[in-house]
């Protein structure tokens, strides 16, 4: 009896495996395969246009100065100058791409020499428009500003001298009683290298400031360069040359060419011997051999 009624608990334990239901495929239903947003190339792409900054960088902006800078009218009026500077002297060829200014930084004793379009040293808000015979003009930020002479302190040194600005001379030349217009007593001087070489400065600096060279005209034709407002112990003034005086050959070579406006510079920086043909006070030829020991 204990026998059978083992038989019967042990018989539901031991019934066989179920067979696995096979869902006929029409039955099954597949996942759905679509192209969704993947966040993740969404988060990449915002974070590409920084839209949260999170870099900390700022966008390219246009500068404002640019548009500013467009809106400069050269011929203006010219305003009082707001640059640290002041103008110490001038090579004016007629040309602007040999044009030459000096311009000294309030403060500093060492000058600056520069052409049309050179932006100024430490204000570089500010550059050279163009270099006239008695001014330079800037373009400050697209203000029109003019840098002048000081003709208070060039006459100054020239009464110093002991010498006077000339008046535009007449076309009549030959021999004159006036002191003034006669041509140095003695033809020839000579002068020491290294003096020279202090006198010229770099770049020619000292020397534009010591007097002007600009072109001289009579009867619509270039006649040469005329040196204005040299001043009293200059180089010019120690090769007994004064203002008014019109500078026409340096070592035979004519400087009735407003590009031949450095040709004397040239010469007293590289040569041993010059010889100098000029119109005293604009009408006596003379000529001056100088001789740089």
């Amino acid at each position: 009896m204990i026998a059978a009624i083992s038989t019967s608990v042990m018989i539901p334990f031991v019934s066989p495996t179920p067979k696995k239901r096979v869902v006929a495929s029409s039955d099954y239903e597949h996942p759905r395969i679509e192209k969704l947003t993947n966040y993740r190339d969404f988060r990449n792409a915002v974070m590409a246009r920084n839209v949260f900054n999170s870099e900390g960088t700022l966008p390219d902006e246009p500068d404002p100065s640019e548009g500013v800078a467009n809106a400069f009218d050269p011929n203006g009026i010219c305003q009082k100058p707001t640059v640290n500077v002041e103008l110490m002297g001038i090579i004016s060829t007629g040309n602007q791409e040999t044009s030459l200014a000096t311009l000294q930084e309030k403060g500093y004793t060492i000058a600056d020499v520069y052409r049309a379009g050179d932006k100024i040293i430490n204000q570089e808000q500010a550059s050279i428009y163009s270099i006239e015979e008695d001014k330079v003009i800037l373009n400050n930020n697209g203000v029109k500003e003019c840098l002048e002479l000081n003709t208070v302190k060039v006459l100054a040194a020239v009464a110093g001298s002991g010498t006077a600005l000339a008046n535009t001379p007449s076309p009549a030349a030959g021999d004159s009683d006036n002191p003034a217009e006669q041509c140095p007593t003695s033809s020839s001087t000579s002068l020491e290298s290294s003096y020279v070489e202090d006198a010229l400065g770099p770049g020619f600096s000292k020397i534009l400031e010591a007097g002007r060279l600009v072109p001289f005209h009579r009867d619509s034709a270039m006649v040469g360069f005329k040196l204005i407002g040299v001043r009293g112990g200059s180089l010019w003034a120690r090769a007994a040359l004064s203002s008014g005086d019109v500078i026409t050959a340096v070592n035979g070579q004519s400087m009735a060419q407003p590009e031949k406006g450095f040709a004397l510079y040239e010469a007293l920086q590289a040569d041993k011997a010059i010889r100098v043909e000029f119109l005293k006070s604009g009408k006596t030829p003379c000529i001056l051999n100088i001789e740089i020991k």
